[in-house]
């Protein structure tokens, strides 16, 4: 199992560990930000909402959202300036909402000089095997 832990790149050390599988290979940077969320549900309909940007690295992003969203549903998160374009790899419930995961389809990474999260925080998370 691969586990989530928080880089400090200050200090090259790890704050602690998450308690989620994680299958992205780049390095996240934690954040947060309002984006607009516009998504087709299986019937058709376009749903539109604001989500809070809580992760992202160049091929994907975490959104929380207060409405679930089946896998491989393409979605449209919308920044000032622009947009990404991805699908959701995955969909978790939370106490307060559901987490959702995005893959950057090509043409549509991330770069921080063309879209810089409001609060881009230094903390990143970088993937560790877990040796059991």
């Amino acid at each position: 199992m691969t586990l989530c832990k928080i880089w400090l790149p200050d200090s090259g050390q790890f704050a602690d560990n998450c308690d989620m599988n994680e299958k992205r290979q780049d390095i996240r940077d934690l954040c947060a930000d309002l984006l607009d969320i516009r998504w087709q549900d299986s019937k058709g309909k376009i749903h539109d909402e604001i989500a809070t940007l809580e992760d992202i690295s160049p091929s994907g992003a975490c959104i929380k959202m207060d409405h679930r969203i089946k896998i491989n549903t393409v979605i449209d998160l919308k920044y000032p300036g622009g947009k990404f374009v991805g699908h959701v790899k995955y969909c978790k419930r939370e106490p307060i909402g559901y987490y959702i995961g995005v893959e950057f389809q090509e043409g549509y990474l991330w770069d921080r000089r063309k879209y810089k999260p409001e609060h881009l925080l230094q903390l990143r998370l970088k993937l560790v095997k877990n040796k059991k």
